[in-house]
């Protein structure tokens, strides 16, 4: 099983936050990533 451990830094914008997530997620399950681990608070930081 192939795991990714998504690193980004949230900001105080959602949609902003949303976006890198899904890009970051996609760009992993693309690489063969099974499980992903996002970070604490990653939706909202602020």
């Amino acid at each position: 099983m192939k795991v990714a451990a998504i690193q980004m830094i949230s900001s105080a914008d959602l949609n902003d936050n949303l976006a890198t997530a899904e890009r970051l997620i996609r760009q992993a399950a693309a690489e063969g990533a099974q499980l992903l681990l996002l970070p604490e608070y990653w939706p909202l930081m602020g």
